[in-house]
């Protein structure tokens, strides 16, 4: 694996490049963004792990960290970043533009959790070739906390959750849906779907998203 980095601007993120070695540098990168509360390594280093796989495999990769992260400058709204930081989305779609300027014909999105709502809002304004996303809460909105625990996330949307499960026992989502009546959520979805971009929503057994 050959490593290099990309730093788009003194204000902007910073991408650690990986390629495989000697080979013509791929069309096709995938990028990994900031997992959650994590810089670039991913958690426990997974994302170091999954990347040197792929370049072994022939296969160009990206592990951003955008501001606020890692090795990148500070975050624009104070300090250190935290998950869903307004500016992320710009910082990927900047991300996107300097790796297509950099010679990579397309571009794939990988995200989690938190990155994984950046990566699809991205996704909505980017000119990217594919998102894979894991465990995305789609009705994360400004406000929820974003550094709750999975049990203490149950606690605080056990209403909202409650409200969901009996909608779909007693079928309502699938009636408004018949009706055109869509949740935010839903017209995210709608919103991407329209793209045409591939996406691959997955999900760990028991996540709340």
């Amino acid at each position: 694996t050959e490593i290099y980095t990309l730093s788009l601007h003194d204000a902007l993120p910073i991408s650690m490049i990986g390629l495989p070695v000697d080979q013509p540098q791929p069309q096709t990168v995938a990028v990994f963004l900031n997992p959650g509360s994590e810089p670039s390594v991913g958690p426990g280093r997974t994302w170091v792990e999954y990347t040197r796989a792929l370049n072994l495999a022939g296969f160009a990769t990206a592990r951003v960290d955008l501001r606020g992260w890692g090795e990148s400058p500070p975050s624009p709204v104070g300090g250190w970043g935290s998950p869903y930081d307004p500016h992320a989305v710009d910082d990927t779609i900047a991300t996107v533009a300097a790796l297509r300027d950099a010679g990579f014909d397309s571009v794939v999105l990988v995200g989690l959790c938190a990155s994984s709502w950046v990566a699809l809002k991205a996704a909505l304004q980017a000119p990217v070739a594919g998102v894979f996303s894991l465990n995305i809460q789609f009705e994360w909105r400004p406000g929820i906390p974003v550094d709750l625990t999975m049990d203490e996330g149950e606690i605080y949307l056990a209403d909202y959750m409650a409200r969901v499960r009996r909608g779909e026992r007693w079928h309502v989502w699938s009636a408004l849906d018949a009706l055109g009546l869509r949740t935010s959520s839903g017209r995210w979805l709608d919103r991407l779907n329209r793209t045409g971009i591939p996406i691959r929503l997955v999900y760990a057994e028991g996540d709340l998203g």
